[in-house]
């Protein structure tokens, strides 16, 4: 290791941490007004006096658009403070990069796809395959628009929604789609995480967007961890002891993002011993080729150079008493640990492969150790294997070189600064800290993790312990496990494959992040552009952040923030609570409820077959009907409201019509039924405007009595 980052964490990683503000409760939507109640039929008097005319029923009073929900000022600041973070979330600590790195893991390409037609911004510049043609009789000098077919929604993320139901969600299947696509990807498995992607194919049917695989300890590793637990482990040598070494302290590390520990750990032993000994500490040396086991007095430390005279077939199994292990075989080496407290263990030219004992201790492997600079002038790029076990084991700090390298850590807290490699962790059920600086596949245990990256690309699978992760420059995949994690972007870009413990989940500021919610409860935000959310089965809350981004609500409820830039939103079998922002979006309802809470920008809204209730916002809006029942409020912009014949059939509730400022838009309807349209809305019906369209579908303009053919486009 050879930076000079001492902390393992920044002061905007644990800022990063801060609480995400509850999701907010979607408002109830405001009962339809009812209709007026017809009047008593006059009495015929017993008199021949003129009966008393009826008096007129009184107007309903139009409903009131219910104020859009907010977030508080602080709650916004803290969403603010930890997207800012993420772009300092790679200040955590770093080692050398991997000569060669290997290609990017899987990643999300499918955002551009959707950013291709993530905002039609006016509807004339499209053209409905759904809709019917468009002639002389629905389509006026001034040229009406016509609806747009949605864009489909990638088959990728159509497959994982339908994973949580069983069957393809009615809204994720429009009819035809503009050009989309979709990435290919694999992940192949063994020493590290070499990781592709490649482009996929227009139209939405290119790879599957699934989670990679999770890695598994290899069955040697298991099977050689079992032999230990049980008592088997075996030698080819024993131990002899002398006297009279010499010991080199550690050095070399103070670049390490755990050099403070690596310091304390392995002075512990030689210090105890100098203390013992009037200030000089008393080494035993022990003689593998002996057959005689040392003796390690009180205040004596023992000590082990192995080498390749004295390693035999290359498996050694350390008796009681030795502590510390210099490894300079060049030949592979396999050592078995004692059980004591304040190992040091050394790997220099040889691969080397250490199975700790219940002890605790230091495993160095990562190139500081050159005990003879005369032959080898730099330190060989090692593969090595430490591997603890799962059952009552001590507390290790562990640093490996960049080498491809295996750690499994077992019960006790580690402290791993993973190498320049292509590397594998398993975390076991202690408290763990990884600094991951190689192009890592690190699986997550029961215990508690937290992990930082840098400028490498990490495949994270996650365990079933709490779990946080700081990503750094690179293209990161991460897929959740049972337990609650937060994830952080970085600078770089984040795939994330969320499980069922749920979590706050940041996307990377390079943007072109996707992040997949599972069926925890979970926040997810972007950073940069062109990202992808795809709800699950829990409350999700998704934050938007700049152009080019797509949201998929899933079969939970979610509440959507837009950002600023162009974006699309869809909804899911969820109650959805959708809050534009200043870009222009476009809105595809689902099969569930929709709310939806209009920006300043351009925006489209296509009603589903859930109800929806559509407060209209400062920008100018579109608002198509589905075949449910619909509620909207006009906003300050000029609103166009389409009707398209055969995707109709419910009850539309309009408030706050501008004439000469918005337009109703019939399609497919034909020149007979527009004409009775026009007939209908000319006159009032106590004070409303009331349209009964051919396939069942019925408008309401409250408040406005009466519309001159001009309203029509």
């Amino acid at each position: 290791m050879s930076e000079t980052t001492t902390s393992f964490l920044s002061a905007a990683q644990i800022a990063a941490l801060a609480t995400v503000p509850t999701v907010p409760s979607a408002p109830s939507a405001p009962a339809a007004p009812s209709a007026p109640v017809a009047p008593s039929a006059p009495v015929a008097p017993s008199a021949p006096v003129a009966p008393t005319a009826p008096v007129a029923p009184a107007a309903p009073v139009a409903p009131t658009a219910p104020v859009a929900p907010t977030v508080d000022d602080a709650a916004t600041a803290q969403v603010a403070s930890i997207l800012d973070a993420t772009a300092s979330a790679s200040s955590a600590p770093t080692a050398p990069s991997a000569p060669g790195m290997p290609t990017e893991p899987v990643t999300a390409a499918i955002a551009t796809a959707i950013a291709t037609s993530a905002v039609q911004q006016s509807a004339s510049d499209q053209s409905g395959s759904g809709a019917a043609t468009a002639d002389s009789t629905d389509a006026s000098a001034s040229g009406i628009p016509v609806a747009p077919t949605p864009p489909q929604v990638p088959a990728s993320i159509a497959a994982l929604l339908a994973g949580e139901t069983g069957s393809t969600p009615a809204s994720t299947t429009p009819t035809t789609s503009s050009g989309s696509s979709t990435p290919s990807s694999s992940t192949s498995s063994g020493s590290g995480a070499s990781q592709s992607t490649s482009g996929g194919t227009s139209g939405g049917t290119s790879a599957s967007l699934a989670p990679p695989t999770a890695p598994t300890i290899p069955a040697s590793v298991l099977a050689t961890l079992a032999a230990l637990d049980a008592g088997s482990g075996t030698s080819t040598v024993s131990a002899g002891a002398s006297s009279g070494v010499s010991y080199s302290p550690v050095s070399g590390e103070s670049g390490n993002p755990f050099s403070t520990a690596i310091q304390t750990g392995a002075n512990a032993a030689l210090q105890a011993s100098a203390a013992a000994n009037g200030g000089t500490p008393s080494l035993v040396a022990y003689d593998p080729t002996s057959g005689t086991p040392p003796a390690v007095g009180a205040g004596q430390v023992g000590y082990v150079d192995v080498t390749d005279g004295n390693l035999g077939t290359g498996s050694l199994a350390l008796p009681g008493g030795v502590t510390l292990v210099d490894d300079t075989a060049t030949q592979a080496a396999t050592i078995s640990g004692a059980n004591g407290d304040g190992q040091v263990v050394r790997g220099s030219y040889g691969n080397l492969a250490f199975y700790a004992g219940t002890g605790s201790g230091v495993f160095l492997a990562d190139g500081t150790f050159n005990p003879d600079p005369a032959d080898h002038a730099t330190p060989a790029y090692t593969n090595n294997l430490f591997a603890a076990p799962t059952v009552g084991g001590g507390n290790w700090v562990v640093s490996t070189g960049p080498g491809n390298d295996t750690i499994v850590a077992g019960s006790g807290a580690m402290s791993i600064a993973a190498g320049g490699g292509n590397n594998q962790v398993f975390l076991g059920s202690g408290n763990d800290l990884v600094a991951s600086t190689g192009n890592d596949t690190i699986q997550g245990g029961s215990g508690t993790a937290t992990i930082s990256a840098s400028a490498n690309n990490v495949l994270l699978s996650g365990g079933q312990g709490a779990l946080t992760f700081f990503n750094g420059s690179g293209a990161s995949t991460v897929l959740g496990g049972t337990g609650a994690a937060t994830m952080v972007g970085g600078t770089g870009r984040l795939t994330l494959f969320a499980g069922g413990g749920g979590g706050k989940f940041f996307g990377g500021t390079g943007g072109d992040n996707t992040l997949v919610a599972g069926s925890g409860n979970i926040t997810l935000a972007g950073g940069g552009n062109a990202n992808t959310y795809v709800g699950g089965s829990g409350n999700n809350l998704i934050a938007m952040s700049g152009s080019a981004d797509a949201a998929f609500a899933g079969s939970g409820n979610s509440t959507i923030f837009g950002g600023s830039g162009a974006e699309v939103m869809t909804g899911g079998q969820g109650s959805d609570l959708m809050m534009l922002g200043s870009g222009d979006t476009q809105v595809h309802a689902g099969t569930g409820n929709e709310t939806v809470f209009g920006g300043t920008g351009t925006n489209e809204t296509f009603a589903g077959s859930g109800d929806m209730l559509m407060i209209e916002g400062s920008g100018n809006s579109t608002f198509y009907s589905g075949s449910s029942n619909a509620e909207v409020f006009g906003g300050s912009g000029s609103d166009l409201y389409a009707f398209v014949n055969g995707q109709g059939g419910g009850n539309d509730l309009i408030v706050g019509f501008k004439a000469g400022t918005d337009h109703l838009s019939l399609q497919g309807y034909g020149a007979a039924g527009v004409a009775a349209a026009e007939t209908q809305a000319a006159t009032g019906v106590g004070g409303n405007t009331v349209i009964n369209l051919s396939d069942g579908t019925q408008i309401t303009l409250v408040g406005v009595s009466g519309l001159s053919s001009s309203s029509f486009v």
